[in-house]
């Protein structure tokens, strides 16, 4: 699993890739191994997060800190202080406690930006979902719960989909896990008392998707990579019902 990250001074380097353990022995398919591959023989930069110090890429038998290729090594807090940094240089903050993922971040930056409620923690976060249609959050999740074959949500129907999917919560967010399983449980309960929160159609028709373009008002795209990639998630949170 990887993703691109373009908003980010320092240190120079041109791809941010993250992987943990699990994904490097359960899914070799999403191992970062080709990718390193390719940046290894290039003049181009590349930051490789994993979630332990001696985690090991796909395939290989040492910690990937010691392969040649490696120029420096760092802790995650180096590279999320650099974050905090390039987010107040843009009049942003990363306001969520306990919790360094920067996209849970950004939905809580948005949700203040459409609301002027501010949010610290996760917990607070997972709570507001059901009224606030227009974040991105909703679309990675409803890849979980959108129903394949008509409007609404498909809820988890088994202890044991709830379960694997706050072992999916753990791999993403710092939870242990029972506060894991907890937010399982309530995302999973959404998607049985609000079934259109799941389904992109029905959340453009949610009284509360208006708020998107108070936060749309409140950006300048032009001026903040930080803002035109808010404004981009807004924009597909307001785009007409997909099914018409």
């Amino acid at each position: 699993m990887w993703h691109l990250i373009q908003d980010i001074d320092r240190p120079v380097f041109d791809i941010v890739a993250v992987t943990t353990q699990y994904y490097e022995d359960k899914l070799p398919v999403y191992s970062l191994q080709g990718l390193v591959n390719r940046y290894s023989v290039s003049d181009r930069q590349i930051v490789v997060i994993g979630n332990s110090e001696d985690f090991e890429l796909s395939g290989t038998v040492r910690p990937f800190r010691e392969d040649p290729v490696v120029d420096r090594t760092m802790e995650y807090s180096e590279v999320y202080g650099a974050y905090e940094q390039h987010y107040e240089a843009h009049g942003m903050k990363l306001p969520l406690k306990e919790t360094k993922n920067l996209y849970l971040h950004d939905n809580a930056n948005l949700y203040e930006m459409a609301t002027g409620t501010s949010l610290d923690s996760v917990e607070e976060l997972i709570e507001i979902l059901p009224d606030a249609p227009y974040l991105p959050i909703l679309d990675n999740l409803s890849s979980i719960f959108a129903s394949r074959s008509t409007y609404g949500s498909n809820p988890l129907k088994s202890t044991k989909a709830i379960e694997s999917f706050g072992k999916w919560l753990r791999r993403r967010i710092e939870l242990d896990y029972n506060e894991a399983i907890d937010i399982a449980r309530t995302i999973n309960d959404y998607a049985i008392d609000h079934e259109q929160l799941f389904d992109k159609a029905s959340r453009t028709r949610m009284p509360n998707i208006n708020d998107a373009r108070t936060a749309r008002r409140k950006l300048s795209p032009e001026e903040s990579p930080i803002h035109e990639r808010y404004d981009a998630w807004l924009s597909n949170a307001l785009q007409p019902n997909i099914h018409q």
